[in-house]
Parts: C-alpha cells; structure tokens; sequence
C-alpha cells in the first residue's frame, strides 16, 4: 500500500518502510500502521506498508523455506520499491517487535537508511522464540481439547495459529541486534516496550557500537497488542512522538528537491485510488499491490497456481478487497458462485490467523473466485471519515456486500454468491442473504448472535472465558474435570452461574415465542432462506457458547430445519472460537470444502 505525499506538505529527503510484526501481533498492530502511514504522508514523507513473503495478502506460506532470509529481502526489495516510486535516495525504516528486529538486521545490509525506529524490538530471535513458545503452552493450557495433539513436527512452534518450523527457529535464533554492522542508520530511535530494561539495554548496547541512539519509553503498546483485536486501541502518543522524531531529523539534513509524479504506472504494479483519509485533505490515498500468481504447495492443491489482484468498488471506489482466482478458467465458465469472505470482528482481510487467505488459495484451486475484502472501516476499506469506525454486527455493512456482489457481476459475470462469516461476520453474511435473492449459500461459523441491536456489549459475543453447556455436560462425566475443581483449578461458581443464566434466557425464549411474530422467528428465516433455494451451513465448534444461542432461539423446530435438503448444522470438536490451532484451521477448511463440493460441485 503506498501512500503518496499529501499536497502542499514540504518536501522530505527520505521516504518510510513500515515492517510489520509477525503472527497475531501484525493483526493487532494493522490499524496503527494506517494511521502511522497517513500521518507520515500528512508531514510530505511517501510511506509503504507491505507484507513480507509468506504472510498476510504475499505469496507464500509458514513452511516454506528460508523464511527470515525471505523476510530480509521483503524489506530490501520493499525499499527498493519505494525508492523508484517516490524518487527519493534515502529511506528510514520503522518496525514493531519481530518487525523491529527484521527492520534493524535489513538496515545492516542496506547502504541509504536515514533512520531507524524500532518499537519494542526483539533484541535476538531466540528471546522471540522462547516468548512464542511460552505464549503457546499457556494457549495449551486453557483453550481447546487437552486431547487434540499439534500437527507440528518437533521443533515446530505454533504462535497464535501462525508457524515458525524448526528450520525457521533456527534462523531466528541467529539474530542477534547487538551484534550487526555498525552504524545501522543516521539516527535510531528505541521504544520501550513499558519498563522493558532489556530495551534500554539494547539502547546502550547500540549506542556503543557506533549508533547516534535515542531511548524513550511512551506508553501504548500494550492497548494495542491486546487479546481480542476489535479492542486494540491505536497509539496516538507513539504515533506523534515518531512523526515529530523523523521530522527533526529532516533539520539535519539538505532538503531534496519536491518528489515527481507519485502513482506513476511501473510494470506489474497496479494503481488503486480511494479518498484520503484524512477528511481535511483531498490528496487520494494510491493503495498499489502486485497483481501476482500465487503458488500453493501443503496448503490447497499442491502445485496448483491462482491469481490474485487487488480490487476497489463500491461507492466512491471505497471499499478494498484481494480478488483469488484459478489461473487458467475463468468461474464464470463453470457456473459456480463465487465466494465472498467478510471479516472477523476488526481483522482485515486475511480473516484470523490468515485462515481466509489459505481458504481462498485452497477454493481458487478448485475453480471459484474468492474475494475476501473488508467491510466500510475495517482494514482499507473507509467510511466517509476515514479510518475511524468499525462497524461491528451492523446492518449497513450489507451495502458493502452487495457492492461486492455487484462488482463481480460486472467484473466476472457472476451472479450467484455464497457467504462465508466467523461471528460477527457470520452475522452480516445471515441478514445479507436475507436481504438478497443473489446468495446462493452461506456459511455461518461461530455465530454468536442472530439478532444485535445498538447498545449491546460487543464483548459479548467474542472469545468468553466460559464455554458451552454442551462442554460442560460432558465435563461432569469425566473423572478429571471432579479431579480438577478439587483442587480448586477450577471456577465452579462462575460455571454455575453461567449454567443457571443459560437456563433463565432458554426459559425466557420460551415464554417470549409465545406472543412472536413469525417475523421474528430465526427458525422461520432459516426456512425462507431453505424455500428460497438459499443453501445454509452453521458451523459450530463443541465448546463455543453460539451453540447455546442456536439451541435457545431453534428449540424444537432445529429438528424441522435439519430435515430440510439445505439447512445443516454441524459441530467440530476442539477448535477455539476463531479456529487458532492449525489442526482445527485445516479441518474446518477441509469441512467446507467438502460442503462446497458436495453442493455447487
């Protein structure tokens, strides 16, 4: 994504190349990284954001080969790229943790960065490594069947649903801050990472190596890296204090002559122009990707090749999106619908743990187009004002999904649709095929809520601490969980409650269907979706508390609905709310690519 300088703001002598975090860490931190971007190009600076090989929108996967390598040179060419398009001779580099780390080691091997900014860097990559693998015993844990073993290898980690294999452990491992060609840059900037005295040491550890070094400790990172992504909150005070850093360090050098023509065309890239996002500004944001051919191997159809491209649609060409395609017949030829991926709370595009874009690859490779793109203020789609709101369990974002079926039925000639959604995206995808004869399918996992309202608790319908009564039922039957609550590991009073809660809203739901308009009947909604030839799959893992819901509001008439050819409900054993672990990311793809064959051939 490149931004452009905003006009009328002063000439700079370097551009900026945002590394990102890896994993989990990258979802959390993408909001900032806009902000930051924008910020940038507010001040005259040209700004990229990209994805290194193998993560995120990139080509690539978790177990290729020579992963850090890979990375590394992501961020050459990533600089190269910028270079060519701003005309600049120099750029700066900023990075967060493991992108820090990669931003530090690129700058040794690179002659023209101006400057460095490393937001709570890894000091080496064993120190991350040992973080990751903490951080996954304790998800161990907690979450999930202690009897669903990893598919990794031994030496495998498996961070918050994304792998670093033995090979890419030990790569990392030989990263080492301290340790590389001195001076990495004309000036460095260290942030803490809180009172992290292993920042401040690496501060020193740079400052004597030859390294103009400056350390500061600004609160915001954690609000930022939190446990649930629609609750990140973008640092603001980091974001000035960086903006104002990079800034300075133009006084010390000559100023370069006004950048030329920024967006001109360079073979293979393709432009894509939405309003700014500053509403102040009517400069246009420029968001150019490769228009690349993607290579599966262990994840879909080994060997298979798609295409990808990036697309803008929808009014104001607002709305963003990464079009997968087979690479040699056109979907439209085969009479398949295409699918259309919405987003998980406020995660972009490639869905949690980038499962959308392994399930895009995957059903590309048999044939349909995919678009997984992000709803009007999620990821790089706007609202009229920009970055700032999240629409979550909103009905307006049915607009956005009918922009994007309208634009593949222009762009592809394709007119029918399935629907795929995780919790709150389940939600926008159900009341769209309500509200469109053109959804030929949808598939609904983790549906926390059928019906939201302004004013109810978003965090409700997250990852809850609680889980099923289903789960709990077949708990009290197993010797281990009386072993466990005698030694009070567990919260017998808080699962009573919750059990007694479930019970009163069940009752509740009861007592309410009595005086219900038909209307307002999810069972009667399933089967005018049925009647209507809308086909509908609710995926469900055991534990997840949406079963719950489901069982409240069908009752009953679940037995009815399940007779139906095209209404199905299906449960998987063991996965947490957002699929994290990789076994249960390749059954649930696996399951719905059985569903898919099965229905649309």
């Amino acid at each position: 994504m490149y931004h452009p300088p905003h006009m009328g703001a002063p000439p700079r002598s370097s551009a900026v190349v945002l590394c990102n975090p890896f994993g989990y860490e990258a979802i959390c931190a993408y909001r900032a990284y806009c902000h930051l971007a924008e910020r940038l190009a507010a001040t005259g600076f040209p700004v990229l954001r990209f994805d290194y090989h193998g993560t995120g929108d990139s080509s690539g996967q978790d177990d290729d080969p020579d992963r850090v390598r890979a990375w590394l040179d992501s961020v050459a060419e990533a600089a190269r790229e910028l270079k060519a398009r701003s005309q600049q001779a120099e750029i700066s580099l900023f990075g967060v943790r493991l992108g820090a780390t990669l931003a530090a080691a690129a700058a040794a091997e690179l002659d023209d960065v101006a400057s460095l900014v490393l937001w709570a860097p890894c000091a080496t990559g064993r120190a991350y490594v040992r973080e990751m693998r903490a951080s996954q015993l304790i998800k161990q844990g907690t979450g999930g069947s202690a009897d669903k073993a990893s598919t990794e290898v031994e030496g495998d980690v498996e961070a918050s649903g994304f792998l670093l294999t033995r090979a890419t452990v030990e790569e990392l491992s030989r990263l080492e801050l301290a340790t590389l060609r001195a001076p990495l840059a004309g000036r460095v900037l260290i942030l803490a990472r809180g009172n992290s005295p292993t920042d401040e040491r690496l501060a020193g550890q740079l400052q004597a190596r030859g390294n103009a070094t400056v350390y500061r400790n600004i609160p915001g990172f954690a609000e930022m890296m939190v446990d649930q992504v629609h609750r990140s909150i973008v640092p603001t005070a980091v974001i000035d204090d960086v903006v104002g850093w990079i800034v300075a360090g133009e006084a010390e050098r000559r100023p370069a002559t006004p950048p030329g023509v920024h967006g001109r065309q360079v073979d293979g890239i393709i432009q894509l122009r939405a309003p700014a996002v500053n509403p102040a500004s009517a400069h246009p944001v420029q968001r150019e990707t490769n228009d690349s051919v993607a290579h599966l191997s262990s994840a879909g159809a080994p060997g298979a090749r798609v295409r990808e491209q990036p697309v803008v649609f929808g009014g104001e060409q607002r709305l963003f999106g990464i079009l997968t395609e087979p690479l040699d017949v056109p979907p439209s030829r085969t009479r398949r619908p295409a699918i259309l991926m919405l987003n998980v709370g406020t995660n972009h595009r490639v869905g949690p743990n980038r499962l959308y874009v392994k399930m895009a690859r995957t059903w590309a490779a048999r044939g349909y187009a995919v678009l997984r793109f992000d709803l009007a203020g999620i990821g790089d789609s706007r609202v009229a004002e920009g970055y700032a709101a999240s629409r979550l369990y909103s009905k307006a974002s049915i607009s956005d999904v009918q922009a994007a079926m309208t634009f593949l039925e222009g762009a592809r000639k394709i007119d029918r649709f399935v629907l795929l959604g995780l919790c709150s995206g389940a939600y926008v995808a159900f009341h769209t095929a309500l509200a469109d004869a053109r959804v030929a399918g949808e598939v609904l996992i983790n549906t926390a809520t059928f019906s939201w309202k302004p004013g109810d608790p978003v965090d409700a319908t997250a990852q809850r601490v609680y889980k099923s009564t289903h789960f709990y039922r077949r708990a009290l039957f197993d010797v281990t969980t009386w072993k466990r609550a005698w030694r009070r590991e567990i919260d017998v009073r808080g699962i009573a409650d919750r059990l007694w809660r479930v019970a009163l809203t069940r009752a509740k739901a009861k007592l309410a269907s009595l005086g219900r308009s038909p209307d307002d009947d999810l069972a009667t909604s399933f089967r005018t979706l049925a009647q209507r030839g809308t086909d509908s799959l609710l995926i469900y893992g055991e534990d997840d508390q949406g079963l719950d819901y489901l069982e409240v509001h069908l009752g009953s008439r679940a037995r009815r609905l399940r007779a139906l050819d095209n209404f199905r409900v299906d449960v998987i054993d063991g996965p947490d709310h957002t699929f994290t672990q990789l076994w249960a990311q390749t059954r649930l793809t696996e399951f719905i690519t059985d569903h898919l064959v099965r229905r649309f051939g």
